[in-house]
C-alpha cells in the first residue's frame, strides 16, 4: 500500500513549502516539504522538485508500517500512520501505544491515540493538535 495522493496533498498543507533552506523546530537544516536528507544552507528547490523529496522521503514510512503490521489496512488507515511515521518519525511510531492497539485489532482504541501526540518542546502545539485530528479522522475514515 502507498500513501494516497490525498494524504501526500495533506502532509504538504502541513509541512508547508519553503523553496530556500531554513532550520526546523529542532534546529535541523530542512527544505521543501519537511525535506532534510542531505540538507545544506543555501539550497533551493520547487514545488515539483520538493514533492519528489517527500515522496522519496514517506517511502521509509510505509515500509515501516508494512513490516510492523500484519493486519489488513484501510487507505485512510494507512495514511494516518504514514503521516504519523513521517511526522513523529518512525521511532516513535514503532514505539506507540498506537501501533500496540493497531496490532490487536483495536481500531477504535488506536484512534484515541492520535491527540495524544500534540506536543512541540514540550508544549502543545495548535499545529500538532490540527495535524493529529486529521490524522484521527483520516484513520476513523470521516476524511
Amino acid at each position: 500500500m502507498r500513501t494516497s495522493q490525498l494524504a501526500i496533498d495533506q502532509i504538504k498543507i502541513f509541512e508547508g513549502y519553503k523553496d530556500k533552506t531554513y532550520l526546523d523546530s529542532v534546529g535541523k537544516p530542512t527544505i521543501g516539504y519537511g525535506h532534510t536528507l542531505n540538507v545544506k544552507d543555501g539550497m533551493t528547490c520547487t514545488p515539483e522538485v520538493a514533492e519528489g523529496w517527500l515522496k522519496d522521503d514517506i517511502t521509509p514510512c510505509e515500509l515501516a508500517i508494512e513490516r510492523l503490521i500484519h493486519i489488513p489496512l484501510t487507505q485512510g488507515q494507512f495514511d494516518a500512520c504514514s503521516d504519523f511515521a513521517f511526522n513523529l518519525g518512525i521511532g516513535k511510531f514503532s514505539g506507540s501505544t498506537l501501533l500496540v492497539l493497531i496490532k490487536k485489532g483495536d481500531m477504535h482504541g488506536a484512534s484515541l491515540e492520535f491527540p495524544k501526540w500534540d506536543l512541540v518542546g514540550g508544549k502543545v502545539s495548535d499545529w500538532q493538535v490540527k495535524r493529529r485530528s486529521w490524522d484521527q479522522k483520516r484513520f476513523l475514515g470521516l476524511i
